[in-house]
């Protein structure tokens, strides 16, 4: 242990300086495009996905009430929290059944 300490050391300090860099870069990304999100609404539209998404048969309702929420805004532009239950629907569905089609081996790809 005392051989490889230095450099587990050196490592562990790389990484932790790593995450402050990137911490730093994407704070001063949100504070440019003027990025606000809004905590409780986040919460409830990821609280509404279960394990079916990753199955690709997740659905969100178009009719609920919670889809005229904002989930953030980014210059003054708000994105619905409907918006993003139809983006997930979307990627995911897609996601799952391009693994479907091409295989496990090729899926490790993404």
């Amino acid at each position: 242990f005392e051989k490889i300490k230095p450099q587990l050391e050196n490592t562990l300090s790389r990484d932790a300086r790593s995450q402050v860099k990137k911490g730093k870069a994407l704070s001063a990304i949100k504070n440019q495009n003027q990025f606000n999100l809004n905590q409780s609404n986040k919460d409830l539209a990821f609280n509404k996905i279960d394990s079916s998404l990753l199955m690709g048969k997740w659905q969100y309702d178009s009719l609920m009430t919670e889809n005229k929420l904002i989930l953030f805004t980014m210059k003054d532009k708000p994105t619905l929290v409907g918006d993003f239950w139809r983006n997930t629907e979307v990627v995911f569905c897609c996601l799952v059944s391009w693994k479907r089609w091409y295989g496990k081996r090729q899926w490790r790809i993404l």
